[in-house]
């Protein structure tokens, strides 16, 4: 019995080797049908995965391009106009700075802008404003990059005079200036500064000087708040009865005011006199000050 069993599965064995080696050559070979359809799905999945990686290569540059701009937008400084910095002032410092910056109760400093009825404060002050420098051109190429509006704004031209482009200010000198008008207006220093006229106020009526005050008070305002310091202010005690002072000794992030005033005070030029230059007819014109 055992010798019948090994014989029938060597004959089991035997049949199915015979069966794989057939001369037929359906086991071993393809149909051209069954080729062809394995070579263009071969060339489908090709190109899918190229298409696939053409879209995600755009996808990525895509965010990627938006990351940047968003991050570039974002990073841009509380000093600067969301048109970005005018070419007229390009070539000043941009990089802010660590910039300790003290203003205690006391005038312990010494600080001479604080001084009162005294002419060397007020010749600092108007060193620090420029005011009197007089005003920067901007050209007309350099117009739309400035955010000026050719058909409203004032346009010098009298190229006999060197006057020729949009008459300008920078923020910061005005800024301060409107500052400076404060402090020469406050009530401890105003006898003062009615018998020392300030040349830009000089020839106008009270209710201008006062509007002029209003003006600097509201600017100021403004500006305080749109680049609101986010900063903080501790306290420190003063004496042993649980009484307060604030700790003014502290790190900001500035600019280099130093480079807008010397830029200020070598680039500006006089302000016209004597109808040196006029509105042309057809400019844009106000019946007053706006």
């Amino acid at each position: 019995m055992a010798a019948s069993s090994e014989y029938s599965e060597s004959k089991d064995e035997l049949s199915t080797a015979r069966l794989l080696s057939s001369d037929d050559g359906s086991y071993d070979s393809e149909t051209p049908e069954r080729s062809k359809s394995r070579s263009r799905s071969t060339t489908q999945w090709i190109i899918s995965l190229l298409v696939s990686l053409i879209l995600t290569n755009i996808i990525s540059i895509t965010i990627t391009y938006r990351l940047v701009s968003r991050s570039q937008g974002s990073s841009r400084s509380v000093s600067e106009p969301p048109s970005g910095v005018a070419p007229l002032i390009q070539s000043l410092p941009r990089e802010a700075k660590p910039t300790r910056v003290n203003t205690p109760f006391y005038n312990r400093e010494k600080s001479i802008y604080r001084e009162h009825d005294s002419p060397e404060t007020e010749a600092a002050w108007l060193e620090l404003t420029q005011i009197h420098a007089g005003l920067l051109l901007v050209s007309k190429e350099d117009a739309e990059d400035s955010d000026i509006d050719p058909e409203t704004h004032a346009y010098f031209d009298n190229p006999e005079k060197g006057l020729v482009g949009y008459p300008v200010l920078i923020e910061a000198t005005h800024q301060l200036h409107c500052l400076n008008l404060l402090r020469r207006y406050s009530y401890f220093n105003f006898n003062y500064t009615s018998e020392t006229e300030h040349v830009a106020l000089s020839g106008t009526t009270s209710y201008y000087q006062q509007l002029h005050v209003d003006h600097c008070v509201e600017y100021l305002r403004y500006r305080l708040m749109c680049t609101a310091d986010a900063g903080i202010v501790p306290f420190v005690w003063a004496g042993k009865t649980g009484k307060l002072t604030a700790d003014m000794d502290r790190e900001h992030t500035c600019r280099d005011y130093e480079a807008i005033r010397q830029f200020v005070k070598e680039k500006s030029i006089p302000r016209p006199t004597n109808g040196e230059v006029k509105p042309k007819p057809g400019d844009h014109i106000v019946d007053d000050y706006i």
